[in-house]
């Protein structure tokens, strides 16, 4: 993907690599336009940084507290030198954690933004993935990179300065031990890398995999219907079980490598340890070290044993963080191409006040739905009609341009303004007035007019009116939403007003005042209509009738 403001990549062909400057462009945080979030962050990774150089140090203040107090007979125990660098190392900790928490969290609510703008701003939907994956990534993905930023980053490059740090102490403490050391670093290493790579792998496979998962539920869900009427209980408990058994398949495999890693990991540092009890004892006995090099040596591996464990795990859980984030990746590489940013084929702006098709055709999967359909929508009021299955809703989404034609043009007049009522209602999570006017400046007093006029303010006002809210557990009956629909699509300012069977869900007396509404809004708008209904002369009285059969699209008288 191409970063809109800088034109260099965020994503290559390969993983991101760690570098800061990556992470930014994958964040699609623009240096020069925001500055103050990257020095913030920078500014806290350098104290954690210097928390973890006063880290090494205590072990070389130790040793000198130690050496004095034995050569003064510990009349003269300097306690105040170890107290201050705790002391030092608190603050700089806690300042490290506070910028970079701060600037993480930042991070995070600038990727959902970023990223839900870019969905959102696809004039026509080709991405191959569910709305359900999408809204996965943009939830749980962007937590990663804020987890990321906040403390895997961070941790892995203070605990690995912490551990090169301590291993240069080491040398001028004893040499014997680091050379040990730097041999069992270097058979660690192999080690952290193939456990990371199979980690990563197992990552990417197991969010896939609950990523497919989810998919299906939904889906499924959304065949609720089906399922009971046709008696597919068994049938769909089986797809379910599928899906789920994959999720359970790449756990185990996680599981077992990361149950296995533990006892390797102790086997391998109990070999160590007990060399380097051998090694010290040895050098105790021949008076090779004293007691101040004895006390800094034990900090120094305390500090190289904390620094080891915590570079090994946050190597881990980067290697784990980037695996869960390539489907990201894909979707932002997707989100680049043209051919899903860009509209093909229509909008081509023309003085007159006509719609005009030309040779429209769409196939979906090598099927025929649309085939060269060529029409001017010349009067202010259509209705299109014939079977279902047909193809009437594809060509309504085609002119309003949610989905592109295969072939063919589609010519708009220009700066034509749209309105849509769909067959079916969908709300957003909000209220009456949230969901009618949509964003919109729409005044109270003209909502209310036109929920008395199709008869369900009165209902509405027992519940709470416009301020009514509407989710999941909405207690209005599909026909009193399809009339929240109707309205919501009726106000504002429109030139073209596509309906899509809008009266399914209404009875015969709703309908006649909705025909009633459209016929007076078709006088000043252009009106387009479907249904499947060949018997509706008394709705279309008003219109010229077209009808859709095969792909093709025909007057009829």
């Amino acid at each position: 993907m191409k970063n809109r403001h800088t034109g260099k990549t965020i994503f290559g062909s390969k993983l991101p690599s760690l570098s800061i400057k990556r992470f930014l462009y994958l964040v699609d945080c623009k240096i020069k336009q925001n500055l103050r979030p990257f020095f913030i962050w920078l500014a806290g990774f350098v104290f954690i940084l210097i928390a973890g150089y006063y880290q090494i140090l205590i072990p070389r203040v130790v040793q000198d507290v130690v050496n004095k107090s034995v050569t003064s007979n510990f009349d003269n125990i300097k306690i105040n030198r170890i107290i201050s660098l705790f002391l030092v190392i608190s603050i700089t900790s806690l300042l490290g954690s506070l910028f970079v928490g701060i600037t993480s969290e930042k991070i995070v609510l600038n990727v959902r933004n970023n990223y839900f703008k870019n969905i959102s701003r696809q004039k026509v939907y080709n991405l191959p993935y569910s709305f359900s994956e999408l809204a996965n990534r943009l939830t749980n993905d962007a937590e990663v990179i804020g987890k990321m930023f906040n403390s895997t980053l961070t941790n892995f490059f203070k605990e690995f300065f912490v551990l090169i740090g301590s291993l240069i102490i080491l040398i001028n403490v004893n040499k014997k031990v680091f050379l040990l050391l730097v041999i069992s670093f270097l058979l660690l290493t192999i080690f952290i890398s193939v456990l990371g790579s199979i980690i990563s792998v197992y990552s990417e496979h197991f969010k896939q995999a609950s990523s497919d998962y989810l998919k299906n539920i939904l889906n499924m869900f959304d065949n609720w219907e089906s399922m009971k009427v046709f008696h597919l209980e068994n049938f769909f408990q089986k797809r379910e079980k599928i899906f789920s058994k994959k999720m359970y398949i790449w756990s185990i495999k996680g599981l077992i490598v990361s149950v296995l890693s533990g006892p390797l990991q102790a086997i391998f540092f109990s070999v160590i340890i007990i060399i380097m009890i051998y090694i010290v004892g040895m050098q105790l006995n021949s008076g090779e070290i004293n007691s101040g090099s004895l006390a800094a040596l034990i900090l120094i591996l305390m500090n190289l044993t904390q620094s080891l464990f915590g570079t090994f795990n946050n190597f881990l859980d980067l290697k784990n963080d980037i695996g869960q984030l390539r489907g990201l990746k894909s979707i932002y590489i997707q989100l680049s191409k043209p051919d899903t940013a860009n509209q093909k084929n229509r909008l081509e702006g023309h003085s007159n006040k006509n719609i005009i098709l030309n040779n429209v055709s769409f196939f979906y999967n090598k099927k025929k739905i649309l085939e060269n359909v060529t029409y001017v929508f010349n009067k202010n009021k259509f209705t299109i009609f014939g079977p279902n299955g047909e193809g009437k809703s594809t060509l309504m989404m085609i002119i309003l341009g949610i989905k592109n034609p295969s072939t063919g043009k589609i010519i708009i007049p220009s700066n034509y303004n749209m309105s849509y009522i769909p067959q079916h209602p969908k709300f957003l999570i909000g209220s009456v007035r949230e969901n009618i006017a949509i964003g919109r400046n729409i005044d109270d007093d003209k909502i209310i007019k036109l929920l008395k006029e199709i008869n369900i303010w009165e209902s509405l006002k027992e519940r709470g009116g416009l301020d009514l809210h509407l989710d999941s557990n909405c207690p209005l009956s599909g026909g009193e939403l399809q009339k929240l629909i109707i309205i919501r699509g009726i106000i504002g300012e429109y030139d073209i007003l596509i309906c899509d069977e809008i009266t399914s869900n209404l009875d015969r007396k709703s309908k006649k005042i909705v025909y009633k509404m459209i016929d007076r809004l078709s006088i000043n708008k252009k009106i387009i209509e479907i249904d499947h209904d060949r018997n509706i002369n008394e709705k279309v009285s008003m219109a010229s009738k077209l009808y859709l059969k095969n792909g093709v699209l025909e007057e009829h008288e």
